[in-house]
């Protein structure tokens, strides 16, 4: 069982419909786990320092206890140690999550998008038909259960995830990736 799972959103990239969209997501996933689950998962909000954020109030709203929502400035990459998926529920700015992500071996959630299609595939991440607001609640939902849940399919979507940033950004992560996985 995964000792802890800790989900990454890059709310600077995200607007406010989406920050909404990912945080009743995480408490629709948080609220249908036992309490003994509860204590596992965590929801690791990235922002820019001089953005104001609404996120602490939308967690609020949701329920969600400040003992899972940690809101973290974005220039404190530690967090990505202990992070096993990244969820980035928009079509905007993808491309400067996508190395970073990858390059931990972080599997990606995201909106399909043409450059979406150019990163991610079924073997280092998932892509989400964008068809309604509701919609991608649900399936972001269902993925992080899904993914809590069947710790060997995060384990093979995190070794796609480092081989896709070799694939695609190269410079040899492999000696990096001896002791992560």
């Amino acid at each position: 069982m995964i000792e802890r799972f800790g989900v990454i959103v890059f709310s600077e990239y995200l607007s406010e419909k989406e920050k909404e969209i990912m945080i009743r997501a995480f408490s629709d996933f948080y609220h249908d786990l036992s309490p003994k689950h509860q204590k596992r998962v965590q929801l690791n909000w990235i922002k820019n320092e001089s953005n104001i954020d609404s996120s602490q109030e939308l967690a609020e709203k949701y329920f969600i206890p400040v003992t899972n929502f940690q809101v973290i400035d974005n220039r404190d990459k530690s967090i990505l140690n202990d992070t096993k998926l990244c969820v980035h529920p928009s079509k905007k700015y993808f491309n400067a999550i996508i190395p970073l992500a990858l390059s931990h071996g972080i599997p990606i959630v995201t909106i399909d998008d043409y450059i979406t299609l150019d990163y991610i595939n079924q073997s280092c991440g998932i892509i989400i038909e964008d068809n309604s607001n509701e919609h991608t609640v649900r399936m972001i939902t269902y993925y992080l259960d899904m993914l809590y849940f069947d710790e060997e399919v995060l384990k093979v979507l995190s070794k796609g995830a480092f081989d896709q940033y070799e694939k695609k950004f190269g410079w040899g992560l492999k000696e990096f990736r001896k002791g992560r996985i």
